[in-house]
């Protein structure tokens, strides 16, 4: 299993592209969409911050729970 946090962004097919082999099952990838609404103002984007070193243990327990 190849998993990792990165602060990059994410090219939807590269990733796509990396994960895909024959004998493997289902790939399953989520892709948000910020859209406007008529009391928001114009919407540009969304910026996310986190805890970098309480996401990375919670990522490693997610990840060995996993395999």
């Amino acid at each position: 299993m190849c998993a990792w946090l990165s602060e990059q962004r994410i090219d939807p097919a590269a990733l796509l592209a990396e994960v895909a082999a024959s004998g493997c099952g289902g790939t399953v990838l989520f892709c948000g969409t910020v859209r406007n609404s008529p009391a928001d103002s114009d919407i540009e984007g969304i910026e996310y911050s986190g805890y970098h070193e309480m996401a990375e243990q919670e990522f490693d327990r997610i990840v060995a729970e996993a395999r």
